[in-house]
């Protein structure tokens, strides 16, 4: 990035947009555990103190969320090694909350100027007040600021839009948190490609800690990034595949699709592609929550597989980006991979087999329901039903 930034004279935003623009993962990308000796760019570094000052050493803002992220993860932060995704200069903020079960820290930012301020401050000894607010509202001990400035860290640098680095693949942490950071992907599939890949680091028993903000139009105007694509009709309106179980919510189905079994080039290469259907139970499958099995249908044949793997989710969108990124094999309809098919992302294996035909519903709370959300059910159901 060139060093005159030209917003010098702005109240900062915490994310220099222009960062993104000639980083290059393959290039650029650092895993160190000191920052000594590295080259920083003098108006970068001011703008992340000054962003850092601006924000976090002013009375706690209420209202916004943070009170309700911090108490949660007070709450339910498991003891292990942290990973902390884009929060830069502000980690430790995040993290008073885990405090005491933090046994080290990688901290993740596209900026290394933003690392550096973080690594400058947890090398200080204030206590600003947004920090402060934090002990109080959180009953936090006296040292615990001090505690989380002693903290092992690393640190690694790289743009969490672009495939991930070969060396984020020998890293597992006990939590992972990314408060904020995923919003600044351009789309609903960069934002869940990112999901897998934080994923990958968890364990079975891992923990994600995570929010987003939608940006404000005034702030897409003045910075060209709009993010509203997380919100809108995925808030207001669950697509769920498979059986429901009763409820008082409103179904309606918008599609019925039989289901296939995929796997990327990547997972085949590494794990082998099974021969039989009972061979499943050998591999690495990614599953929905209560489903120990699999049926699938050979013409009059039908078999039950008991299946398991590293991931259980409830969520099609997420069980496709794994299967993209080499995490198993995956039992889902042709229509939510066709372009992963048709870019070679993934292949249909045991191509004679097919899965029970699944139902997919749109689910609201009331019947009365706006009329965008309408257009969008109707929307689904033309291109989700088949003939």
């Amino acid at each position: 990035m060139n060093d005159s930034y030209k917003g010098k004279d702005k109240k900062p935003t915490g994310w220099l947009k222009e960062e993104g623009s000639s980083f290059d993962n393959k290039l650029h990308s650092l895993s160190v555990t000191s920052l000594e000796g590295l080259a920083l760019q003098p108006s970068s570094l001011e703008y992340f103190r000054r962003y850092h000052r601006s924000y976090f050493y002013q009375p706690f803002q209420h209202g916004q969320g943070a009170e309700e992220l911090l108490s949660v993860m007070r709450k339910h932060a498991p003891s292990g090694d942290w990973l902390d995704v884009g929060s830069g200069s502000t980690s430790l903020f995040w993290l008073l909350p885990a405090f005491d079960r933090i046994t080290s820290l990688t901290a993740l930012d596209i900026s290394v100027e933003a690392l550096a301020v973080l690594d400058e401050f947890a090398r200080g000894a204030e206590l600003p007040d947004c920090y402060r607010h934090v002990f109080k509202l959180l009953g936090l001990e006296p040292n615990a600021l001090g505690r989380m400035r002693s903290i092992p860290r690393a640190y690694w640098q790289f743009d969490i839009r672009q495939p991930w680095p070969d060396f984020v693949n020998q890293a597992s942490f006990a939590a992972v948190s990314a408060i904020g950071v995923l919003g600044i992907n351009n789309s609903s599939a960069d934002y869940r490609r990112c999901w897998a890949s934080l994923l990958n680091l968890l364990p079975s028993d891992g923990v994600y800690f995570g929010a987003d903000w939608v940006r404000a139009a005034s702030l897409i105007e003045e910075e060209g990034h709009d993010n509203t694509f997380i919100s809108g009709e995925l808030v207001e309106t669950a697509i769920r595949i498979g059986k429901l179980a009763d409820s008082s919510l409103i179904t309606r189905l918008i599609g019925r699709h039989s289901r296939h079994l995929y796997a990327s080039p990547g997972h085949i290469e590494a794990s082998g592609e099974p021969a039989t259907p009972a061979e499943l139970a050998e591999h690495e499958c990614i599953c929905m929550p209560r489903v120990p099995t699999w049926t699938l249908h050979q013409g009059m044949n039908k078999v039950d597989v008991a299946v398991s793997g590293r991931f259980t989710l409830n969520s099609v969108g997420m069980i496709r980006a794994l299967a993209v990124n080499h995490q198993g094999i995956a039992l889902l309809p042709e229509k939510i991979v066709a372009e992963d098919l048709a870019f070679g992302r993934l292949r249909r294996i045991l191509p004679e087999w097919q899965g029970s035909a699944v139902s997919i519903y749109a689910v609201t709370e009331t019947r009365l329901i706006p009329a965008k959300t309408q257009r969008f059910i109707e929307f689904l159901s033309s291109r989700l039903m088949e003939a």
